[in-house]
């Protein structure tokens, strides 16, 4: 993974424990943003981005 946004991170308490534990690593590839931002299309196509569902 090179880089991630989201609007949010939804984690199990180990997940939760491993983001933190390698909290330095993953900052500067992590960036939250208002769901105004992200589900913007202008926003969309300017950036090319990829869209995944949180898998059920």
């Amino acid at each position: 993974l090179d880089f991630a946004s989201a609007t949010s991170l939804s984690l199990s308490p180990k997940g939760f424990k491993r983001f933190f534990d390698k909290f330095d690593e993953y900052k500067e590839r992590i960036v939250l943003r208002p769901q105004q931002i992200s589900n913007n299309p202008e926003v969309i196509r300017r950036l090319g981005c990829i869209g995944m569902n949180t898998p059920v």
